[in-house]
């Protein structure tokens, strides 16, 4: 059950009724800019999301456009944290983007400041190969499993709060 990491640290219970999954199709980099600012648009400080898919699926392209439309300028690389683990900016709200993939189990976390992130709750995160770390993460607010379909097309599956993915699917 996805009940919201921010959500339970604001004391708010999502149940599991109103957990939802969606599925959007991005053909090309506008429709992946458009939902990155729609992002931008329903999330906020303390929410995390957790972002699945193969290498090269986009996940840190999401970021970015996520990246830009809070206000990180063009001339600043928004890259994949792949070997830092995490990269912060510092935007409205801050925006702290992690990469997990080369970390093996979940007490690893405890080198990074993330778990420290998620308990202030002043930061928008995302995590990319978040998901088998679910136990030391919480709960995120969205989980999205992004596919490759077709030569510069994407498949997103999107689940969390009925309302939410709602908005998103739109």
């Amino acid at each position: 059950m996805l009940a919201g990491a921010a959500a339970a640290r604001k004391g708010i219970c999502v149940e599991p009724s109103r957990i939802a999954t969606g599925v959007v199709q991005w053909s090309n980099e506008a429709d992946t800019a458009g939902f990155g600012a729609r992002l931008t648009e329903v999330l906020g400080a303390g929410d995390l999301v957790v972002l699945e898919g193969d290498l090269g699926a986009g996940k840190t392209f999401l970021v970015r456009t996520v990246a830009r439309a809070l206000g990180v300028p063009e001339d600043t690389p928004v890259t994949s944290p792949t070997f830092a683990l995490v990269h912060s900016y510092e935007t409205q709200p801050p925006l702290v983007h992690c990469d997990l993939y080369r970390l093996g189990e979940p007490d690893e976390l405890l080198y990074t400041d993330l778990p420290d992130v998620l308990a202030l709750g002043s930061a928008l995160v995302f995590v990319e190969w978040g998901e088998r770390f679910l136990s030391v993460l919480g709960t995120p607010r969205l989980l999205l499993r992004i596919a490759l379909a077709g030569d510069e097309g994407r498949s997103v599956q999107i689940e969390g709060d009925a309302a939410l993915v709602e908005r998103l699917i739109r």
